[in-house]
C-alpha cells in the first residue's frame, strides 16, 4: 500500500464544508466503487480480447 492510497481519500474531502462531510464522503466513496467495477471490466475485456486471438 503506498502512502497515496492512505491519504487520497483525505485529500479528496479537504474542501467539503464540515456540514456536507457525510454527501462528499458517499460521492468519494461512489466514484471509488465506479472505478473499481470499471478497472474489472477492462481487465476482463483485455484478456478475454487476447484469449481470442
Amino acid at each position: 500500500m503506498s502512502p497515496l492510497d492512505a491519504t487520497a481519500p483525505l485529500l479528496a474531502a479537504q474542501p467539503i464544508p464540515a456540514a456536507r462531510a457525510a454527501t462528499g464522503s458517499g460521492a468519494q466513496q461512489t466514484l471509488r466503487h465506479i472505478g473499481s467495477c470499471a478497472g474489472v471490466a477492462l481487465t476482463i475485456a483485455i484478456a478475454a480480447a487476447s484469449a481470442g486471438t
